[in-house]
């Protein structure tokens, strides 16, 4: 008799309900196969490269590759910015003001621009100049956010989030040099907390609310807000959206304090993650310290989770 083993992590408070635990294992599925399920292995690692961010020995804050880039990959080390080669040879670009928190890039394949809740930067691939956000770098610049929270590009538009503040900026097309103009509605008490774009939609993220805009094309704002999609439930972690392939995913958070997975293709999200994940979410000690990253392995699509505070990976 064969003894199916092989599924998913479903531990519950009880084993009798389901005593199944998926540790760097997956899940493969094959109809034409002898047997139908099967548990493969992730990959292991190897030490790449070494970053150096001077005397100072803080952590990597972002890794960021961009497909109109070829052969490079743009970390944030401390207070430093490299982009990295084929090889993964370093090669420092400049400095920050900050040497840890989150960091957000976006990116039109020309401009690579980086904010850190305090000050945005824009590296210009076709130049390789790498400058801080302002009027002195850049004279036609006008509107920047004093507070960058989080960056995100639609169409050639690059859509940044005022920190502590219910407001978004969004730049001339292709030019995150000019002036930028404030998109939202300003009567709301909410606080922005993240951004995201997928299928030519940008997601507003608050706390407890979603508003989706989209490219209308129009004149002097081209973006107008989907008034069909409008959410009360939010996202209090910027560092779980992540996009890939039109898909969207980020850890969702509501008024009452209850926290799921969610997804999206460019219309209304659903819930991916099962009750037993929510109760490991439940009992995190800090579920908003979180950075997602997606993934691909031999065709299989990942959305990784890390939990910083409690030293955690969840893996979807």
């Amino acid at each position: 008799m064969r003894v199916p083993i092989a599924g998913s992590t479903n531990p519950l408070l009880s084993p009798n309900f389901d005593s199944q635990l998926s540790q760097n294992l997956y899940v493969v599925d094959d109809s034409t196969g002898k047997s139908k399920t099967a548990m493969n292995k992730i990959p292991g690692y190897f030490l790449a490269t070494t970053l150096d961010a001077g005397s100072s020995n803080f952590d990597i804050r972002l890794l960021y590759t961009v497909r109109d880039i070829q052969n490079k990959m743009f970390a944030v080390d401390g207070d430093e910015v490299y982009f990295l080669d084929s090889t993964l040879t370093p090669t420092n670009l400049g400095s920050i003001g900050t040497t840890e928190g989150f960091v957000s890039s976006a990116s039109n394949g020309i401009y690579v621009m980086f904010v850190d809740g305090q000050d945005g930067y824009l590296y210009n691939s076709s130049n390789g100049v790498f400058n801080e956000i302002n009027v002195t770098n850049y004279p036609s610049l006008l509107g920047f956010p004093t507070q960058p929270l989080m960056c995100a590009e639609l169409d050639g538009f690059f859509v940044v989030l005022q920190s502590e503040s219910n407001q978004a900026f969004v730049s001339p097309l292709n030019d995150p040099t000019g002036e930028y103009t404030n998109f939202l509605d300003t009567t709301g008490n909410s606080l922005v907390t993240g951004c995201g774009v997928v299928n030519s939609r940008v997601f507003i993220f608050k706390a407890d609310s979603i508003e989706v805009w989209y490219d209308a094309g129009t004149s002097p704002q081209p973006l107008a807000r989907d008034n069909s999609m409008r959410y009360d439930f939010g996202c209090s972690s910027r560092g779980s959206i992540a996009t890939y392939k039109g898909r969207m995913a980020f850890l969702a958070s509501t008024s009452d304090g209850s926290t799921s997975f969610m997804s999206t293709r460019g219309a209304a999200p659903t819930v991916f993650s099962t009750s037993s994940i929510e109760e490991i979410l439940q009992g995190l000690a800090d579920p908003f310290d979180c950075r997602a990253i997606f993934y691909e392995i031999n065709g299989h699509e990942f959305y990784q989770a890390n939990f910083t505070t409690d030293n955690i990976t969840l893996t979807y």
